[in-house]
This record gives structure tokens, sequence and C-alpha cells, in this order.
């Protein structure tokens, strides 16, 4: 009996993924040049990749295309890690999307967290991370600018602000939440996911060696992203 076309389109895709003709984080041909290629409707195309991403082998980009899914990127809650070098480590290409850095004033739960009053100046930046042109995560993050005041002027496109934090403040402490949300409509625009994808909401403070310097937030997709739990010891 011969293969229904959709299935097919779908060997050709695993075949390619298999051989490395699409290697993880590939964008794949579209759904009109696969139609062209198979000579079927798009809606076949359509139905096979459709498939794949149910399966989690493929993932689609809003405005961008579909990908074979890569590894998921991953990092340890244990550690402070400066995300650019962890993509850099993987041998990944990091690029980064300042969205803003500016003066604002504290509101009761940011105040809470950096232990000041309501209302007093603080140092803000919204950020998206990316790993080989997709969206990694999505950071909120706010300075006391007593303990960090040369923050506001550092130029993020070159230094992440944890890369800063590390190298000029020695961050000596930290303290984080994790738990599993539902992307937002807001969110997911910056994003570039679907509203409603599955997300990792990661909440974060951090201390130098007497005090809390930053509280921050940071939105990850869940299928590009995970954490593991584990500690190296040393003699």
């Amino acid at each position: 009996m011969a293969i229904p076309k959709f299935k097919s389109i779908k060997n050709y895709l695993l075949n390619s993924i298999a051989s490395g003709e699409f290697p993880p984080g590939a964008q794949i041909p579209t759904e009109l040049e696969l139609a062209k290629k198979f000579g079927v409707s798009r809606m076949t195309v359509n139905r096979a990749v459709n498939d794949l991403t149910t399966q989690n082998v493929l993932t689609r980009t809003p405005g961008k295309g579909t990908f074979v899914t890569g590894q998921k990127s991953a990092t340890s809650p244990a550690n402070i890690g400066d995300i650019k070098k962890e993509v850099i480590a993987r041998g990944n290409l990091y690029s980064v999307k300042v969205l803003e850095q500016k003066t604002v004033a504290a509101d009761e739960t940011t105040a809470l967290g950096l232990g000041i009053h309501t209302g007093a100046k603080v140092y803000y930046c919204q950020l998206i991370h990316y790993e080989n042109g997709l969206s990694l995560v999505l950071e909120n993050r706010y300075i006391n600018p007593m303990f960090v005041p040369e923050f506001i002027q550092q130029d993020f496109t070159q230094l992440t602000p944890t890369g800063y934090l590390l190298e000029k403040h020695g961050l000596s402490r930290m303290e984080q939440a994790i738990e599993a949300v539902a992307c937002t409509k807001y969110n997911a625009e910056l994003l570039e996911i679907s509203e409603g994808e599955p997300c990792l909401y990661i909440t974060r403070r951090t201390w130098d060696k007497h005090n809390i310097i930053s509280v921050s937030s940071f939105i990850a997709p869940g299928i590009r992203y995970k954490y593991f739990f584990g500690r190296n010891y040393s003699n």
C-alpha cells in the first residue's frame, strides 16, 4: 500500500534531521516549499508539521518559521550564572535585545524585595536573551542604586546584568523561587511564542557581601529551557 503523503513528508523531515541535514535549531523549509517539493496541498504539509510539533520534534516560532527542536538550555538553580557565557559554552550564538533601561520609583513589591521604602528611586532594565536567534529568557531586573551606582550606565549589549554584577560586585548569595506558568499575552508577544505556552517563572534576589542589591524575574519558554539540580564538591 502507498504511504500517505503526509507520512512521506514526516519521514523526509525525520530522516533529514537524523542525517544532520537539519541539525538542532535549524529552520526547515516552509510549508509552501514542502508542498511544491511533494506536489501536495499546504494542508497536507501542515498535518505532517503539526504532528512533529506535537511530538516536540519541531518548534514553531510565530513570524520566523519552524525549527528543529534543540536540546533544552540548562542551568543549575544552585549557582549564579551568566546566561551569555552559558550559551557560548554550548557552542551557540548569543544575542540580546535591551527593551528598557531607566530609573523608576519602586513599587511595594520591589521595595519589599530590596529592603527599601516604596517610591524610592531604583534602576530597572528589561532584556530578552536569545540563543541561535530564538528567545530564551525575558529578564526584568531592579537594582538598588545606593550599592550599584554605575549599573544604569552599562552597555548590556556587551555585558549582561548578571555578568556585570558578578564581575564588579562579587555576588555572594542568592535566593530564588521557580514555578510553572502559562505565558501571558504580553510576555508571549515579547518572546515571540504562543499565548498560554508553558514557561518557567523565576524570581530571584541577590546579595553582595552584605546587602541586597538586586531583585529580578525571568520568564523562559519551557520548551527551550530547563533547570537541573546538583552540586559539585571539591577537596
